[in-house]
């Protein structure tokens, strides 16, 4: 719109400019009576419309960083979904679920946990259930002391019929 030098036209902006604003009631005019004037209205609805560009811009942004952190957030979940469950993997690799007598001889399955004794991983707990006599000689294992380990199995016991081998190293009865 091009306005003469004697023509006025009245626009509703938020206030920019404090010297060509005048308040009436609750709204914000700018009022223009020259070329000058209306350049400089120009000026500032092209600042505005900049402005929201810019505001734009950051908004999409923040947007951008806030999909990238819950992106990592999410590797990091699922990172440490996988370690628990390598941990719980390995914990199951290394314990068995064993009878245990309870009060009033009660029988109860449990959990029980056998750190390995073993390095490099080649360790694995095997629980057998057999009777008595096992047919077993025990003995403290030479090259690991402190453990105790099967010394020979009698080919008739009860040990071997359950699978028990001489070198097993023994970690509860």
């Amino acid at each position: 719109m091009l306005l003469s030098s004697k023509e006025t036209a009245a626009f509703t902006l938020p206030a920019l400019c404090p010297h060509s604003i005048s308040h009436h009631k609750s709204s914000t005019t700018l009022h223009s009576s020259d070329n000058r004037s209306n350049d400089d209205t120009n000026k500032l609805l092209e600042k505005a419309r900049q402005l929201r560009q810019e505001v734009s811009a950051i908004e999409t942004s923040k947007m951008e960083v806030q999909k990238q952190n819950d992106a990592k957030v999410q590797a990091q979940r699922e990172a440490e979904r996988e370690e628990q469950m390598q941990k719980d993997e390995l914990r199951l690799r290394y314990s068995a679920e064993v009878p245990i007598l309870k009060d009033m001889g009660e029988e109860v399955m449990e959990r029980v946990d056998f750190p390995p004794r073993l390095k490099g991983g080649a360790s694995r707990i095997l629980t057998i259930q057999a009777p008595l006599p096992l047919g077993l000689v025990l003995g403290e294992d030479e090259a690991l002391p402190g453990l105790t380990s099967v010394d020979e199995v009698a080919a008739d016991g009860n040990g071997a019929a359950a699978g028990i081998k001489q070198g097993d190293i023994v970690r509860a009865i």
